[in-house]
């Protein structure tokens, strides 16, 4: 059977493996080493990759490969069969990884580079072959395009060669055997070859199927098409808008649902592989084509999308890409009506890429808040406690456990805070950064010790805190009461996994007199915040020693800080004015 081996040759694997695990004393031991393993690897790479043990092993190996190294062992790969070993389910990975390290020789980066001119000469011979060698092995793959673009391990060979021909950096869901390669490599722009290279690839990959309709919603193809989307829209926008346009014709895009809430929705958007299409191309569609998509597929359907399972994913997607001032206020127009819907359904995360969207385009902000108070069903008079239903994503009456129109009385006997939730924190987070976050604000002043505490100490709600007090809408005059009403929490938040990250944002946009006070704090309880595991961090991070000892002095470098942040806040503010004038140009 493929890919067996016998004892000897697994055990020598093995104490190769260990070898590399502990290292060699001088450089010229390892580079002999690893020459004489490297000849043993490229005569029988095809039959070693196969294998379960000593694949994996060869994705580290590889790794210390030199550039002729590489080339002996692309070499010995291509003449037995490279795209069939591409769909084994274990020298799948071994050649991914191979063509994920291409870019690093390339650049460069190799485990072995020449100084002197003879050295650098070869060098470059070296890369060459490399270059054309690898241009030989696509052209043999654009051959067994058809074997590639359905099997599982091959589609992912080809996602690797898409991010080497066009130089794009593709997200490590989207490239598997990035676990043990160097995170810091530097890839030069892919030569013309490999970019002709990628074109040829593409025509080829819509020739494999008998429609698109396949390609868009098979299992493994669908990824494939994600990640060629992606590289063209970095590399080549024309081409990348004529994938878009041929993708948005298909019988997927065109045909719509049978179910009756569904009418009039194509068939993309709920369908399992074929919706994450659809979320690649409205990140890597032209504005035109965006345009289009956003007309004939989501307007008018939003309401629906939103609260099917698998549609809403792509709906999300549509709000964290709305292009224009006038896309989102028709998207407001339509979805604010069923806010309470949503939240009844379980879709905050519709409201939350919804409020960001307010946040990016500056517009809607004061609508969406008042959208959200009705359906939270939070009383005129009773709007401070507007963070606590958020935060718990409970309306008003379940909150508190009194009814909407009940008596002021009944109110102030509402419970309190006790648990926060992801959604409650992400949508109050995007809320504070709102043009207007008062109604945030004034909850937050407006709550008890022992519910800031909970908020702080809390590691959703901790997010919230930090947001309040780094949100650029949030000035200084609103955020000094709050510091001073949690003076005695500073304490037991220094104490806490989650309050102690409150407390580094809190000490840096502290005025210095409050800094002062938080300090005073601190020292009378000196040895429970010193002993404390967390606690001692937040004690060194604010140069508590030195505030003991030279009280004025630790004033003075203080304020010589803050001065320094004001100021970057300032050229900051500027920076993003000039952009925000230019934007709006």
């Amino acid at each position: 059977r493929i890919g067996r081996l016998d004892p000897e040759t697994l055990s020598y694997y093995r104490r190769v493996e260990q070898q590399l695990k502990d290292g060699f004393e001088e450089e010229e031991e390892k580079c002999l080493f690893l020459n004489n393993v490297f000849t043993q690897v490229e005569e029988e790479i095809h039959l070693l990759a196969c294998n379960q043990t000593v694949s994996r092993i060869l994705e580290t190996l590889l790794h210390h490969a030199s550039t002729s190294h590489l080339i002996n062992i692309i070499t010995h790969l291509k003449q037995n069969n490279f795209t069939s070993l591409c769909t084994d389910r274990f020298a799948g990975y071994v050649l991914q990884t191979i063509v994920c390290l291409i870019p690093r020789h390339l650049s460069g980066n190799s485990a072995s580079k020449g100084d002197t001119t003879q050295e650098k000469t070869t060098e470059k011979e070296e890369l060459d072959s490399l270059c054309d060698l690898f241009l030989e092995v696509c052209e043999e793959m654009v051959k067994g395009i058809s074997q590639l673009v359905r099997d599982h391990y091959g589609s992912h060979v080809l996602r690797a060669v898409f991010e080497t021909l066009s130089g794009v950096k593709l997200e490590q869901k989207m490239v598997r055997s990035r676990l043990k390669a160097p995170s810091t490599v530097t890839v030069k722009p892919p030569p013309p070859s490999f970019l002709q290279m990628l074109q040829q690839f593409t025509k080829a990959v819509f020739k494999s199927f008998l429609g698109v309709v396949d390609l868009v919603s098979h299992v493994a193809a669908s990824p494939l098409l994600q990640a060629l989307l992606t590289v063209l829209h970095k590399v080549d926008q024309g081409l990348c808008t004529q994938v878009c346009q041929q993708v948005m014709e298909s019988v997927v895009f065109t045909r719509t649902c049978a179910e009756s809430e569904l009418s009039g929705v194509c068939l993309a958007l709920v369908h399992q592989h074929a919706s994450y299409i659809v979320k690649t191309l409205l990140t890597v569609a032209d504005d035109t084509t965006y345009r289009d998509l956003f007309q004939r597929h989501f307007m008018w359907r939003l309401v629906p999308l939103s609260l099917h399972p698998v549609a809403t994913f792509g709906l999300q997607q549509l709000l964290a890409t709305l292009r224009t001032e006038d896309q989102l206020t028709s998207v407001l127009d339509e979805v604010m009506p069923h806010f309470e819907d949503l939240l009844a359904h379980g879709k905050a995360m519709v409201l939350i890429n919804l409020a960001d969207a307010c946040v990016r385009h500056r517009t809607g902000q004061r609508r969406f808040t008042k959208k959200l108070l009705k359906a939270f069903h939070i009383p005129k008079k009773d709007r401070l406690r507007f963070v606590q239903v958020v935060a718990s994503l409970q309306s008003y009456e379940l909150f508190t456990g009194v009814p909407e129109d009940s008596s002021e009385e009944q109110q102030k006997t509402a419970k309190v805070l006790t648990t926060v939730t992801l959604q409650g924190s992400l949508l109050l987070q995007h809320l504070l950064k709102f043009d207007d976050p008062s109604d945030v604000v004034d909850s937050l002043e407006a709550m008890s010790a022992q519910e800031l505490q909970t908020l702080a100490c809390n590691s959703f709600g901790s997010r919230v805190l930090e947001t309040f007090l780094t949100s650029p809408t949030v000035f200084e005059k609103r955020r000094k009461p709050l510091l001073q009403k949690m003076m005695d929490l500073y304490v037991g938040l220094s104490c806490d996994k989650f309050g102690s990250r409150v407390m580094d944002v809190v000490w840096k946009v502290a005025p210095v007199g409050v800094k002062a006070s938080i300090a005073e704090k601190l020292v009378e309880k000196e040895n429970r915040v010193k002993s404390d595991q967390y606690g001692r961090y937040v004690w060194q991070n604010c140069a508590i020693d030195h505030f003991t000892k030279h009280k004025e002095r630790w004033k003075d470098v203080q304020s010589a800080q803050e001065k320094k942040r004001k100021l970057f806040q300032e050229i900051l503010a500027e920076g993003d004015l000039i952009l925000s004038c230019k934007f709006r140009s």
